[in-house]
């Protein structure tokens, strides 16, 4: 097992993953990677946001911190343009908690 993240802040408890559950995330990644492009070709917004908050997520997991942010800024853009105040409010907490992880490494 992997300990990915030491002291746990915001509450959350100290996670540890086999290589099997690490490997889930690589694609957990992928599909959303994949889910983004056919979204935005489509132009739906709204659900590409939805994809990209759960997108870091699984980067923030893997504690790919810099990508989980631009994931994270992305999405907040996205619920900003569709006017969803809701996601928008749990976009910039991600992003806060994806701050904070960044910066205790």
């Amino acid at each position: 097992m992997i300990d990915l993240c030491g002291a746990a802040p915001w509450g959350r408890p100290a996670r540890s993953y086999s290589g099997q559950e690490l490997q889930r995330f690589e694609e957990a990644i992928a599909a959303y990677q994949d889910a983004d492009a056919i979204l935005t070709e489509l132009g739906d917004r709204h659900r590409e946001g939805i994809g990209l908050k759960n997108l870091g997520l699984a980067l923030q997991e893997l504690r790919r911190f810099e990508e989980a942010i631009a994931a994270r800024e992305q999405a907040a853009a996205t619920f900003r343009e569709t006017n969803d105040d809701h996601l928008l409010s749990v976009a910039q907490k991600n992003l806060a908690e994806d701050r904070q992880l960044h910066e205790e490494g």
